[in-house]
């Protein structure tokens, strides 16, 4: 069986565009990054609603290339510091950072304006939860679809052949699509996770994992990118090789 000490891989799971910080910083942190993707996303190019509107809640950047049209100074509850830090380089400028989930985003937005009507762009099938949350305290929510998710079902050859050499120590988790499909593709490939570490954003996230013998999960202490890297914890310091399987 390999030591702890001998794996110095981490498997990074979502998507682009956030991927891209990820890897790097987990790479910084002195991992060997695989970038492996368990979500395929598709663009749906769409007209934008209607307005106007009072208020735009951004919780992916997936959805930010689908908001050309719509005025710059719109207030934007954006969640998390990377996705905030997008919509400025899309030149808005009335943005406030909230945390990742959908509590945490209603109690920012607080009380309803007079006519408070809000535009949540987002991908198909995703965000019921806050759209429910948001309409239980008066919002009048209108969904934007922007794109849509498809999950990989099966693992590649080359991120097979690293697990099973032994190198792999960790995989990363973002969102609990990207669990389940991890679930499925892992079982459809025959993969042994009982000497990998999961490392999930929340404990919805890990609760998805659980069907699986991991040798440990771990959930960072709060929804955010700098918490999840601190749950990964650094790694071994001479396999600073960067993120060798980003585009």
């Amino acid at each position: 069986m390999t030591r702890p000490s001998e794996r110095y891989a981490v498997i990074v799971t979502r998507p682009a565009p956030g991927a891209e910080k990820t890897c790097r910083q987990v790479a910084a942190s002195g991992w060997h990054v695989i970038w492996h993707p368990l979500l395929q996303i598709e663009a749906t190019p769409r007209p934008v609603p209607s307005g106007p509107f009072t208020q735009l809640v951004v919780t992916s950047a997936q959805v930010i290339p689908a908001l050309d049209d719509i005025a710059r100074d719109i207030p934007v509850c954006a969640v998390g510091a990377a996705t905030a830090a997008r919509l400025r380089a899309h030149r808005f400028t009335n943005i406030a950072t909230c945390a990742g989930n959908a509590s945490s985003i209603v109690a920012h937005l607080g009380s309803v304006p007079p006519s408070g009507r809000l535009l949540f762009p987002t991908g198909a099938q995703l965000g019921l939860k806050l759209t429910r949350a948001l309409q239980a305290r008066g919002w009048d929510v209108v969904r934007y679809l922007t794109y849509r998710s498809r999950p990989v079902t099966s693992l590649s050859d080359s991120l097979l052949s690293q697990i099973r050499s032994g190198a792999v120590d960790a995989v990363m988790f973002f969102s609990s699509r990207t669990a389940s499909a991890w679930v499925k593709a892992a079982s459809v490939s025959g993969v042994d996770t009982r000497n990998l570490r999961a490392i999930t954003l929340s404990a919805a996230i890990a609760a998805r994992l659980k069907s699986s013998d991991w040798r440990e999960i771990s959930t960072s202490d709060a929804p955010d990118h700098d918490a999840i890297l601190q749950c990964l914890g650094p790694g071994p310091q001479t396999k600073r090789d960067g993120c060798a399987e980003f585009p």
